[in-house]
């Protein structure tokens, strides 16, 4: 007996989605480097403990190294050409790195908004645009063997403080945009600057304490909902300078100390200078916290 068209059309296109969902698990196993908070200056020996961070990290032979944000000293609160000076060094010198990086923005990358004597309409560089001038979207994504990196802004500008921790109309946008690109078994890691979760305040202050709005992403709930149908695994974050893993319902979230440490004086609080090394085995992500040896100098 023959069977009918449609019920052989069906199974063929059951057995071709299950074709398609295992092609979707990462069979490749590779590992990254995730650096934050590297505050680029020409003083302080910045840039020798920023060359031993890279060559520590080469070592590792990572196939990309991601970047958290601050990643020159202070852009917020500078004139323009020790902006364009600060943004020089720290280009200058990852372009001698042979490993790729992707770069996200954090506050210090933001021209002006502390600088109360600019005038935003004179400057075309105001602001976040420097940022894009010279290093790129700070809301952007890649794929890499399997896996799927969602890099984001979550820093706005405020009257009182310059700046706060929040994910803008644009970046939400662009967030549930990006996912409709990705398929719903494709693991995913997003980075961030502002942290979406962390304990820091209750670490140093007590459990009751309150996260202050420049330390936190305050709609951090909105981002996160962005993602149910799909497989967020990771979250790198970075600014607060400290190192911290936590894992929530499957996520884990990740902020990742500081290359500079406090600010190239010496080890901030318990945290020593350093960055994460991420290695990826399939679905799953080992993560450690790698103390590259600097000592400060002064």
């Amino acid at each position: 007996m023959k069977k009918p068209q449609h019920i052989i059309w069906c199974i063929g296109l059951l057995l071709f989605l299950l074709s398609s969902l295992k092609a979707q698990i990462p069979s490749q196993g590779f590992s990254f480097v995730f650096m934050t908070d590297i505050h680029l200056t020409r003083d302080d020996y910045a840039v020798e403990g920023f060359r031993k961070a890279l060559a520590v990290a080469s070592d590792l032979k990572p196939d990309f190294i991601i970047t958290g944000g601050d990643l020159v000293m202070d852009a917020l609160d500078c004139d323009y050409q020790h902006a364009i000076d600060q943004y020089d060094l720290y280009l200058g010198t990852i372009s001698n790195s042979p490993i790729p990086f992707y770069n996200a923005m954090g506050n210090h990358e933001i021209w002006g908004w502390q600088n109360k004597h600019l005038r935003q309409e004179e400057w075309e560089d105001y602001g976040k645009n420097l940022f894009k001038r010279r290093i790129g979207p700070p809301n952007y994504s890649f794929d890499h063997k399997g896996w799927h990196f969602v890099v984001i802004n979550g820093i706005e500008y405020n009257d009182s403080t310059s700046y706060v921790g929040w994910a803008s109309d644009e970046t939400l946008d662009f967030i549930q945009n990006d996912l409709k690109n990705v398929p719903v078994g494709m693991p995913i890691i997003l980075i961030t600057h502002i942290p979406l979760i962390t304990l820091e305040a209750q670490w140093e202050k007590g459990a009751l304490a309150c996260n202050h709005p420049m330390e936190v992403i305050g709609n951090s709930k909105e981002v996160l909902e962005c993602f149910p149908a799909h497989s967020l695994r990771l979250v790198l974050q970075g600014h607060l300078h400290y190192y911290e893993k936590m894992e929530i319902d499957g996520i884990i979230f990740i902020t990742g100390g500081a290359v500079c440490g406090a600010w190239w004086k010496g080890n901030y609080r318990v945290t020593d200078e350093g960055f994460v090394l991420i290695r990826i085995n399939g679905e799953y992500c080992q993560t450690q916290y790698i103390d590259y040896g600097w000592e400060a100098m002064r």
